[in-house]
């Protein structure tokens, strides 16, 4: 993938994490956001990348194989919201590199 194609990928992962924090259900917009930043990640960084482990690390639910009813819904301020908000310093970290090239 081309620096500027990372970039872009990854701001556009990046900010959809922050309009997932303003919605309190874990859906299917979340799995799929979820799955777009480990190909995009696992793309840039390859599959086996310490980038890719310690996005994993960022323990999401839904990594653990916890499958949740639709009308499960957590408050804005609880565990969900704070790490959809670390998954996304995470990919900005990730850009840093990308602009200094």
């Amino acid at each position: 993938m081309e620096p500027h194609e990372a970039i872009m990928h990854l701001e556009r992962l990046r900010d959809e994490a922050y309009v997932l924090r303003s919605k309190p259900r874990l859906g299917n917009d979340f799995r799929q956001w979820h799955g777009a930043v480990i190909e995009t990640v696992r793309e840039i960084s390859g599959q086996d990348s310490r980038e890719r482990r310690d996005f994993e690390q960022i323990s999401l639910l839904q990594q653990h194989g916890i499958d949740l009813p639709e009308s499960f819904t957590i408050p804005q301020d609880d565990y969900y919201q704070k790490r959809l908000r670390e998954a996304a310093e995470f990919l900005f970290l990730l850009i840093s590199p990308f602009r200094t090239r």
